[in-house]
């Protein structure tokens, strides 16, 4: 079971979905050329075509409210090892190394029973400003649509669960 009122630190990865979605895929970060603007942004790998690296991602505890917990999460392995998940001016979800964004943290909202037997978690993830995360398909190569960026602003609702947690 699950318990993110723990107060614990945990590693995961994370996987999406929307109603759209026939099942969950794995949230990866975009590295299509290991430079530039269209590297370091969080997607759902909507098709196998898709172009993103393999991300896990590392929650540190703030604090549980009665409706959510708080954390600040970072991307952990690969090219964007250590960067820490923020939103854009444009509400997109990136892995920012260079600008500093203490005050960024990310907020759970659990949709299912915390205390029932199930073998996942469901949840919303909102920033701090209680913005839900949404996925937008956004043509970045040729024309196709392989990816759903992950967006406060706009897109498609999204249904989140961890992956092979690692508790600290």
């Amino acid at each position: 079971m699950i318990d993110l009122r723990s107060g614990k630190n945990f590693t995961a990865e994370l996987l999406g979905a929307t109603s759209v979605l026939a099942q969950f895929r794995s949230v990866g970060l975009t590295d299509f050329i290991h430079i530039g603007a269209q590297d370091g942004w969080l997607a759902l790998e909507v098709w196998s075509s898709a172009r993103l690296a393999e991300t896990r991602f590392h929650f540190k505890f703030i604090e549980a409210t009665d409706d959510r917990i708080h954390y600040k999460v970072r991307c952990v392995g690969g090219t964007f090892d250590g960067a820490q998940v923020a939103a854009s001016r444009n509400g997109y979800l990136g892995g920012y190394r260079v600008a500093e964004v203490d005050d960024c943290y990310w907020k759970i909202e659990v949709l299912a029973d915390p205390d029932a037997d199930d073998a996942y978690l469901y949840f919303h993830l909102r920033d701090q400003e209680g913005h839900r995360v949404a996925g937008e398909q956004v043509s970045v190569v040729d024309g196709a649509y392989n990816n759903m960026y992950l967006n406060t602003q706009r897109g498609t609702p999204l249904v989140f669960r961890l992956h092979n947690v690692h508790w600290q």
